[in-house]
């Protein structure tokens, strides 16, 4: 395990955090192609943090703290954003069940880690942010598709945008279902706790 924030994986999520905090702003002012490429590289680099720290064992109390809180920035800013920007897509009750989520689990999470538990994401939750992203991801694109040239206008058909909508709603269901099962495992850890 690395001593210190100071190593290349921290030096990625704070990175990612910056990134974005900018592709927000940028797709607020309308940039949507500028904001597409920026959200897909920021989101890619989530993968890039995770295999250094484990390929050159630079794990670190800050990077298990900080990534997490990176990728819910993203995930969340990005969905109550698109909110306004794309109401056809993302419905303010899909906003609610995304923001309990991640208060709920990183409530369980900070009360693990304090006790000296590790409470890491599980596949249901890696799942869960990748059909995130896509569906951030997506939504953004189909922005770019609605105000852009002449040639984006199969991304603008009814079908695609559809395809979206489909994604955005399986990542809706693996939010919840992913929620559920950190409460049963923070439940059960809280049993074991207590019966110690």
């Amino acid at each position: 395990m690395a001593k210190g924030i100071w190593n290349a994986p921290n030096a990625v999520t704070i990175g990612r955090f910056f990134a974005t905090i900018v592709t927000f702003v940028i797709l607020q002012y309308g940039f949507y192609l500028t904001a597409f490429v920026f959200f897909v590289l920021t989101a890619l680099s989530d993968a890039l943090d995770g295999y250094l720290a484990r390929k050159y064992n630079m794990t670190s109390a800050f990077g298990r703290m900080a990534d997490p809180i990176t990728d819910k920035v993203l995930s969340v800013g990005g969905f109550v954003l698109l909110m306004g920007l794309s109401p056809a897509l993302i419905k303010p009750w899909m906003v609610v069940i995304i923001v309990a989520r991640e208060f709920i689990v990183s409530g369980i999470r900070g009360y693990c880690e304090s006790r000296g538990i590790a409470f890491g994401a599980d596949a249901g939750g890696k799942a869960k942010m990748v059909l995130q992203a896509i569906s951030i991801g997506g939504a953004i694109f189909c922005l770019w598709a609605e105000h852009g040239p002449e040639w984006s206008a199969p991304f603008r058909s009814h079908g695609f945008i559809n395809l979206i909508r489909v994604v955005v709603y399986m990542a809706v269901i693996a939010t919840f279902s992913s929620g559920i099962n950190y409460m049963i495992r923070g439940y059960k850890i809280l049993r074991e706790i207590e019966d110690a």
